[in-house]
């Protein structure tokens, strides 16, 4: 991933335009202001993901912050509510963090799975990976993408031998993988699934 800061404000929109593209799968969008402006699309080129979602939400949030507590009826608990209602959680429901992956994804979380038992947890990506880590941010293998498309749902099942990730990507495509490694053992065609009985 590069580094290096953006210092021009049209290049940086441009990007930005372009990575929300690229995580939401607007293939044919991004390919089309590729062609309008003649530059390719590079997902290193941002430290991190969601960068147009990220400036949309703060400017949401500071727009809030200035109205009157009257004006602002958009369902959202204000954060000393939601700080509240953490506090009054039963005892057997966790409040509190005890791990954080900070900037460590390129594109969007779309889907996370904790691994019973072990201080791990499995997340797809809007770039169709997945990623197994420990809750103390180690990277313990991750999948080339599979699906085009982002990896939306996670289901683990951690009780066989081996363990198996069933993955459901937003192309609509399955892919079964080994949780202890990774490798996948097979993928489901989208045109080759049977027609839905109870349709």
């Amino acid at each position: 991933m590069e580094d290096a800061r953006i210092s021009d404000p049209e290049e940086f929109a441009l990007l930005v335009v372009q990575q929300y593209l690229y995580e939401n799968q607007h293939t044919a969008a991004l390919q089309a202001v590729e062609h309008a402006c003649g530059k390719r699309f590079v997902e290193s080129k941002l430290p991190c993901g969601s960068q147009l979602m990220q400036m949309v939400y703060s400017k949401m949030e500071a727009d809030a912050a200035h109205l009157p507590d009257e004006q602002v009826d958009d369902g959202r608990l204000t954060e000393a509510e939601e700080e509240a209602l953490l506090l009054t959680a039963p005892p057997d429901i966790p409040n509190t963090p005890i791990a954080s992956l900070q900037e460590v994804f390129n594109t969007n979380v779309i889907s996370v799975a904790p691994w019973p038992d072990q201080e791990k947890v499995l997340v797809g990506t809007g770039d169709g990976v997945l990623h197994l880590y420990t809750f103390q941010g180690e990277l313990l293998w991750q999948t080339a993408a599979v699906g085009k498309g982002g990896l939306l749902s996670l289901d683990l099942k951690g009780n066989r031998d081996p363990p198996l990730v069933v993955a459901g990507f937003m192309d609509g495509s399955v892919a079964v993988f080994s949780a202890s490694n990774g490798t996948l053992l097979g993928r489901p065609q989208p045109e080759k699934l049977p027609d839905y009985v109870g349709a």
